[in-house]
């Protein structure tokens, strides 16, 4: 069994990023940047956030369609291979 509290002690990232959709303008936190690693998009890089009117529902969007729906510089957003995820203890 994982420990949550750990696995999120152990997510060392930076402080939340702010974002707006452009279209809506809705409130989102850019959490980190990640590899997809399904066999059809090998390496893609994704970006996982949430929104700041319910930030228990995680999203991800792939960086350029990312880039195009939100106000942001992606590259103030940590890569998940910047944090220290420990899920054995």
């Amino acid at each position: 069994m994982i420990d949550k509290q750990k696995l999120q002690e152990s997510f060392n990232l930076h402080l939340p990023i702010p974002i707006k959709h452009l279209k809506t303008g809705n409130c989102y936190v850019a959490l980190f940047r990640m590899e997809n690693c399904t066999n059809a998009n090998i390496d893609q890089v994704m970006v996982a956030y949430v929104a700041m009117s319910n930030p228990n529902r995680m999203f991800c969007r792939e960086i350029n369609e990312f880039c195009e729906k939100f106000e942001i510089d992606v590259d103030k957003i940590p890569e998940v291979k910047d944090s220290k995820i420990n899920l054995n203890g």
